[in-house]
């Protein structure tokens, strides 16, 4: 009796593992003096686990009675239709129920076990778990693939006869989740990267999401939700499942392309990151997760090309190169001494004021993102040195008349003379 009874609180956690597979959402029926009998099934689970099924809000059902007292019967048969399992089938009966005038009857997956004597085996041939004898067993055990029906037959007793009083039958799955794993990563070349990932097949009633999200030194910073539709009923593996449908999924990939929209993330040249996803079904249970992976961005430093060393100008106009210049939102030169000067779309500019002659200057420049934050910090990048040229006084001379000649008293005479800026050119 005792084996018996382990045998039975093993089919009851059995049976709500696949109850919760349903299709039906909620099952009403009609009796005579039973005003209802509802079974409230949730489909929000892809994948069960002996947790969800001991602790998961799976199954309840509930017996509303009318004014007349009633005794009722729920025989469930739980029948394996494909897979390795096929042919395997097993009856029990539930009850009886003793149902006062006007009571409601409630039971939850997870009180099944306190109504064990309310459990009775009329029918097994589930061949393939008949060494079951504990818990322990079944929370080890790994259910077949394939098919699944179960029927849950109402019966009344009426003057010492069973009235069947309605059934339903529902075909559910069982299905083990593929691994999924990231298939295109961001490889740091761009801050606008598409990212692509595998997804798992799922049973064909199930509506999934897949979650990505992005950590920065151990601390998320980016996380954003794709939901995923059932897959297509008419492209099935085993007839049972499938990989979910919906905008950006092709052969069982998802793609994601991002362009700088709010939603999207946004990430900084020089910066490691780490991508993970993780699948979810619609009651937000994990189905699947991918292994976590780091990306580095790529990062280089501008060149600055002009002034450099000794100059032949005042009025330099100042020139730099960056890789990454489209995706700077401006350029912050700055010159010791003189100041910082904000350049937008260009990587040239010439101040409004000349510089003083025979002077040593040091400038830089730093990129920036449209969040106003540096590429890097300040002290990443070198001065550069230049200086102006010296400003000689002029020198003068007398062209004519010319030395040796001889002035007349009270003559008119022109003087031409040639000034002469010397400017030596420094190299």
């Amino acid at each position: 009796m005792e084996n018996f009874k382990k045998f039975i609180s093993l089919f009851m956690i059995l049976m709500i593992f696949i109850v919760s597979f349903a299709t039906v959402k909620s099952v009403t029926i009609k009796t005579k003096n039973i005003d209802t009998w509802d079974f409230n099934v949730s489909t929000d689970y892809a994948i069960i686990t002996p947790g969800i099924i001991l602790n998961g809000d799976l199954f309840s059902a509930i017996v509303k009675n009318d004014t007349n007292p009633a005794t009722i019967f729920a025989d469930i048969t739980l029948r394996v239709l494909t897979g390795e399992w096929e042919g395997d089938y097993l009856i029990i009966r539930f009850g009886p129920i003793e149902l006062k005038s006007g009571e409601t009857f409630i039971l939850k997956n997870t009180e099944v076990l306190d109504y064990l004597d309310k459990v009775s085996l009329k029918e097994n041939n589930m061949t393939h778990i008949s060494d079951l004898k504990d818990t322990s067993d079944f929370l080890n055990l790994e259910l077949a693939e394939g098919k699944y029906s179960l029927n849950i037959n109402i019966i009344e007793l009426e003057n010492g006869e069973e009235v069947e009083k309605g059934a339903k039958t529902a075909n559910i799955a069982i299905i083990k989740p593929d691994p999924i794993e990231f298939v295109k990563l961001p490889e740091g070349d761009t801050l606008y990267p598409t990212i692509k990932w595998s997804l798992s097949r799922v049973p064909w009633y199930s509506e999934t999401k897949s979650i990505l999200e992005i950590d920065e030194n151990g601390k998320k910073i980016f996380s954003r939700t794709f939901k995923h539709n059932k897959p297509d009923q008419n492209n099935l593996d085993l007839n049972i499942k499938g990989y979910p449908t919906g905008n950006n999924i092709e052969d069982g990939i998802f793609t994601y392309s991002i362009t700088g929209e709010d939603n999207d993330p946004v990430f900084k040249r020089g910066k490691t990151y780490t991508f993970r996803v993780i699948m979810k079904d619609s009651g937000n249970n994990e189905i699947s997760k991918t292994l976590d992976e780091n990306v580095t961005f790529n990062i280089s430093y501008p060149d600055m090309v002009f002034p450099v060393g000794e100059i032949d100008n005042v009025k330099p106009i100042f020139e730099w190169s960056f890789e990454y210049d489209s995706e700077v939102a401006y350029y912050l030169l700055k010159i010791d001494g003189i100041g910082s000067y904000k350049v937008y779309g260009a990587q040239s500019f010439e101040l409004p004021q000349a510089l003083e002659w025979g002077k040593n200057y040091k400038w830089k420049i730093i990129p920036y993102y449209e969040d106003n934050t540096p590429f890097f910090d300040d002290t990443e990048i070198d001065w550069v040195e230049f200086s102006t040229p010296q400003n000689n006084p002029p020198e003068v001379s007398i062209l004519t008349p010319t030395d040796g000649d001889y002035l007349i008293y009270n003559e008119t005479y022109t003087f031409e003379e040639k000034l002469l800026i010397m400017i030596q050119k420094m190299k």
